[in-house]
């Protein structure tokens, strides 16, 4: 095994980001469960999207507040499996994990950020 490290790198804009210091492994020391649950968090993450641009339409409209808790719940749904699975898998397969959806739950965690702003 490497020792790979997980560590917090700062952007430029002041925000801050999971980032891992050991090479990618390759595709093929992968099991194929860890790519299925890829896929699976993938899903939920696309459809968070979905939902935040449907509250985002729906703005100015009585729809507005049912979308944005949708939309909440499923940013925290999508989050809290992506750190469940991630805290669960070896340091190898944790890097490799978190380059291929990093910067989706990243994305994720600005727009949840926004969201607590909102009223619901």
């Amino acid at each position: 095994m490497s020792s790979a490290r997980l560590h917090i790198s700062p952007h430029t804009n002041g925000s801050q980001r999971l980032i891992c210091s050991a090479p990618i492994t390759p595709p093929r020391w992968i099991p194929l469960s860890i790519y299925r649950r890829i896929d699976e968090i993938t899903f939920l993450y696309v459809e968070a999207k979905e939902l935040l641009d449907f509250a985002q339409r729906h703005y100015d409209t009585i729809y507005f507040q049912q979308d944005l808790c949708r939309a909440k719940e499923a940013v925290t749904t999508t989050l809290k499996t992506f750190e469940a699975f991630h805290d669960s898998l070896p340091d190898e397969q944790r890097c490799y994990v978190l380059n291929s959806l990093g910067k989706r739950m990243d994305e994720l965690v600005a727009f949840e950020q926004n969201l607590k702003d909102l009223p619901v």
